[in-house]
């Protein structure tokens, strides 16, 4: 018996579909983090960094409500988002040869307490203070400064981006309400 090239490729996609689901393959889904946040009040150290633009734009498409802090189940501190930039190394010339780019996050995530409500700071505690950390190495090159400038940012943004994956992690990792 012959097989054609249609029936053999439809033959190695359904194999191929049998293989990924026996080994426990999953698209990545949502965090589901509406149930496990309810309406959530986000507070930012600095509202208007690369980090805090992308973790609003990640937990609004991941289904979280943000309201004001009186309506809110939840609150996500952002208490800390700090770029800095350090030099590693200098040149014979007295130049910086190489710099330490870094990027880090502290958050946190309490419980909303309603007025009139009794209960001590232990219990509103959903999500003990933590710091989230990104470093890369830059080397710079005075030839082509305009050039490690774009690099420079475009390695703040990958940092970005890396941390606000983390922290959705940790909050899908979180106990629900």
């Amino acid at each position: 018996m012959k097989i054609k090239i249609p029936e053999l490729r439809l033959l190695i996609l359904l194999l191929s579909i049998v293989l990924l689901s026996a080994c426990g393959f999953q698209l990545r889904g949502d965090y589901g983090l509406e149930q496990r946040l309810g309406k959530t009040n986000l507070q930012l150290a600095d509202e208007y960094s690369g980090f805090s633009r992308k973790l609003v734009r990640s937990l609004e498409r991941a289904g979280v409500e943000l309201v004001a802090i009186e309506a809110a189940d939840s609150i996500i501190i952002i208490s800390k988002s700090e770029f800095t930039r350090e030099v590693l190394s200098i040149g014979n010339d007295a130049r910086v040869r190489e710099f330490r780019l870094s990027l880090e996050v502290g958050f946190s995530v309490v419980a909303a307490s309603k007025p009139g409500d009794t209960v001590d700071a232990e219990t509103l505690v959903r999500l003990k203070p933590r710091v989230l950390k990104q470093q890369r190495d830059l080397r710079f090159d005075a030839g082509r400064a305009l050039a490690t400038s774009r690099e420079s940012e475009f390695l703040q943004e990958d940092m970005s981006d890396t941390l606000v994956r983390q922290f959705m992690q940790r909050l899908s990792q979180m106990d629900l309400l």
